[in-house]
């Protein structure tokens, strides 16, 4: 399983997420094997598990302790997909898993944007954009940007049907891809 999300500054990344089962650990027992010219006074520790082992048994001996390490999720190193959209904060993502692999998703970022007027006065302007992307075969690509103003939520119908909601309605949009 991939989780897959986008950065604080713009970039499309991705996670793998596993499931690490639990560990079970044993405890070593000193053997008790008399001492030999070889060992030089010293005792070789060996865990009672590879003595049976070695016997052939497939019995752990009762007086061997187990140990259960609970399961956990793990999730990987992120990796850098590509760049949504340059210099633009995330506000939110909704993606749909595609036949075949690939993904598809709607993310819609706050950019601002300084606008000089005459000499004396600048103005910060913050511009919401949509972007419809993607991800197939190791390649990132946009498939739609438009400006937006207010959106709530983003919602995939089906695979080239999504509907963004505002603040006070809900509109629908279609991907055609030509």
């Amino acid at each position: 399983m991939i989780f897959i999300y986008a950065s604080y500054d713009g970039h499309l990344m991705a996670r793998d997420l596993a499931y690490v089962p639990p560990v079970w650990e044993t405890d070593c027992v000193s053997s008790s094997e008399p001492e030999d010219k070889h060992t030089h006074g010293q005792h070789l520790s060996i865990p009672l598990a590879i003595k049976s082992i070695i016997s052939g048994s497939t019995d752990l001996p009762p007086h061997e302790k187990m140990k259960i390490h609970e399961a956990a999720p793990s999730l990987s190193e992120p990796q850098d997909i590509g760049i949504l959209i340059e210099g633009a904060t995330p506000c939110g993502m909704n993606a749909r898993s595609l036949e075949g692999g690939e993904l598809r998703g709607i993310v819609w970022f706050h950019k601002d944007i300084t606008v000089r007027l005459f000499e004396l006065y600048c103005a910060l302007i913050m511009e919401v954009l949509v972007q419809v992307f993607e991800y197939a075969n190791h390649c990132l690509k946009s498939l739609l940007r438009f400006p937006a103003v207010d959106i709530r939520e983003a919602i995939w119908i089906d695979d080239g049907l999504f509907l963004l909601r505002f603040e006070v309605s809900w509109i629908c949009y279609i991907v055609r891809l030509i």
